[in-house]
């Protein structure tokens, strides 16, 4: 029924978008043979882990070749693999398909010279770049460091799908459309889920949820506190991949819940209890990632 309802959104389900929250992102380019890069790389992948912390996560790095073993080898994926196991990073790996041209479009006046690094904002504006003289280990991790604390911004995540009810028996009771925008925001140490449900009968309900978060534990509740529950997450900092919750409700009656988050889809399973602790109904929810347009446009058409 939701689908002959709101069949758009299985339209939207087969093209989902990817999760991000990626702040920077590092193009290192080098050879397997180059020593300078064999002693400087190693060296910053040392010092961008211990300066930056939790946040190393949220760095794109990719260690870019531009030869092969020999300076007249053309790079292949197996090689450039080959050359990140030499250094002894954790970076991932690209060969340069078209040897140096990637390198010129960032240098066009230099020589051929390695190690060279560029640092590129989400929508690949230079934000600094090391000319073949290069910049020293500590000189682009601190740089990267500085500009990875005024990236700390807030970042939703946009999601669509179905949620299915059934009482404790598996018995189907209902299904609804949720649209939810999840916004992390790690300098308040907060996030706020706001979800739109449009119910078979085409009723629309709006609700937001808050979690305020200490380390991998959180205090949920709602703006008007109606209710409080806590919970804690697996995983990174704010890129948490699991999270579990237990709610108890002043009138009686208790949710408890795990969540997981992967880079394509949300998995949500809620289970009800009544006010004895018997077991009410389950709560089965598939999402797939929106991008903020198409959630605006989903929003508008299904919720206005």
């Amino acid at each position: 029924m939701i689908k002959w309802i709101y069949g758009v959104v299985a339209l939207v389900l087969l093209t989902p978008a990817a999760r991000a929250e990626t702040r920077l992102k590092l193009v290192l380019f080098s050879t397997p043979w180059c020593s300078d890069c064999l002693r400087e790389i190693p060296e910053l992948h040392r010092q961008l882990k211990e300066k930056l912390g939790d946040s190393y996560a949220d760095l794109d790095v990719t260690l870019l070749a531009q030869t092969g073993k020999k300076s007249t080898d053309k790079p292949t994926d197996a090689s450039a693999a080959e050359m990140g196991k030499q250094f002894g990073v954790e970076f991932k790996t690209a060969a340069d398909p078209w040897r140096w041209q990637t390198f010129r479009k960032y240098f066009p006046t230099a020589t051929m010279g390695i190690p060279a690094s560029v640092v590129l904002d989400l929508e690949g504006n230079v934000l600094k770049a090391c000319k073949p003289e290069g910049c020293s280990p500590h000189e682009l991790s601190t740089f990267i460091a500085e500009k990875m604390k005024t990236a700390r911004a807030p970042f939703s995540l946009y999601l669509v799908g179905e949620a299915v009810t059934t009482d404790a028996n598996g018995k189907w009771l209902e299904s609804s459309v949720y649209l939810i925008e999840r916004k992390v925001i790690p300098a308040e140490s907060r996030v706020e889920i706001s979800s739109i449900e449009i119910g078979a009968d085409k009723k629309v309900t709006r609700r937001t949820t808050l979690m305020n978060v200490t380390g991998n534990h959180y205090v949920v509740t709602d703006p008007k506190k109606s209710y409080e529950g806590t919970g804690s997450f697996t995983g990174k900092g704010w890129k948490w991949e699991t999270w579990n919750y237990a709610v108890n409700f002043p009138n009686g009656g208790a949710l408890r819940g795990n969540d997981e988050l992967t880079d394509t889809a949300l998995k949500m399973r809620k289970r009800y209890f009544d006010a004895e602790g018997k077991p009410k109904s389950l709560i089965s929810a598939d999402f797939a990632f929106l991008s903020p347009k198409t959630f605006e446009i989903l929003a508008a058409k299904l919720a206005p």
